[in-house]
């Protein structure tokens, strides 16, 4: 297996490691003064270390992406090796050590998504590692496991992106790091059905038809009259736009034209606005994942709709 790599037990890594589980847990609108409060030290000793919170998310960031980087050289520098194991094995190995790094990078991971720092031009997207996916898929292709008519780089691309969506709650659920990523891996070099069915046969079943009418059905917020669905449509633009923690309830009634006192009456809080987006979000996923399900089609073709 690929190792670990060891990291330096400095006070600078101690308060880092903490501040990495907290927004891990509690999201990047964890404060300095919360990370302070949990490293055991003041506000201002927090400052010594990291000049802004934003320092401090780059070096978490940074810290991410060397150890994938650590990964991925790792990964090129032993591909001609004498190997015996079947090409998935080999395949399996590095999406497992990808989706450990994005488990322990949990903090980082939300960072990328969501708020990554674009003021460091250092901190680029990382390369290596999708060098070292698509050389591994090539390898697998020379031992005839790899389809000659697939796109090697948006298939390492795709894997390496799965892998470190593991690192997210919300798709690991608790499930084993290792096992989640095997069982990932496989679907998407081997799929999950006996058959083989055709695009223009999906695209003609009943559940491909249900997905489209009830996408088609879904209106455009910006679009309807009532206030309170434009403010929500102006909301979603602005968090798109800014970030969920860069924007404030100001900027949100400055977009959508609203006076001071309106603000207040309409808006809210910037929380219950994101709780309005989201909810409206998993009705209308709600809706149409149900129409799909109760369509009369084979379990492929639903699953594929449901996508």
């Amino acid at each position: 297996m690929i190792p670990h790599a060891v990291d330096e037990g400095t006070r600078r890594t101690e308060v880092l490691q903490i501040a990495a589980a907290l927004i891990a847990n509690s999201g990047l609108r964890t404060s300095m003064h919360e990370i302070a409060a949990a490293a055991g030290i003041q506000t201002g000793s927090l400052y010594h270390h990291f000049e802004s919170k934003e320092a401090l998310l780059t070096e978490l960031l940074r810290r991410y992406h060397t150890e994938l980087d650590r990964i991925g050289v790792h990964t090129l520098d032993t591909l001609d090796d004498p190997d015996t194991r079947p090409a998935f094995a080999r395949i399996a190995e590095l999406g497992i050590a990808v989706a450990r790094c994005a488990v322990a990078h949990r903090a980082a991971i939300q960072i990328s998504l969501y708020e990554a720092p674009d003021s460091n031009p250092e901190l680029v997207r990382p390369t290596v590692i999708l060098e070292a996916m698509y050389q591994t898929l090539r390898a697998a292709r020379w031992s005839g496991y790899v389809r000659s008519d697939v796109d090697l780089r948006m298939l390492a691309e795709r894997i390496c992106q799965t892998m470190l969506q593991i690192g997210l709650d919300v798709v690991r659920r608790n499930a084993p790091t290792d096992q989640l990523a095997i069982v990932l891996c496989r679907i998407m070099l081997e799929g999950f059905s006996t058959g083989q069915p055709r695009d223009d046969e999906l695209d003609r079943s009943a559940a491909f038809v249900a997905a489209d009418q009830a996408i088609q059905a879904w209106t455009d917020d910006s679009d309807v009259d009532d206030r309170t669905a434009h403010i929500r449509a102006v909301a979603r633009a602005e968090f798109g736009r800014r970030g969920y923690e860069s924007t404030s309830v100001r900027d949100i009634a400055a977009a959508a034209g609203l006076g001071q006192g309106t603000r207040f009456r309409l808006i809210g809080s910037k929380e219950a606005l994101l709780a309005s987006i989201m909810s409206s979000f998993n009705e209308k996923v709600d809706a149409g994942s149900k129409r799909v399900l109760r369509s009369q089609a084979s379990p492929v073709a639903k699953l594929d709709a449901l996508s």
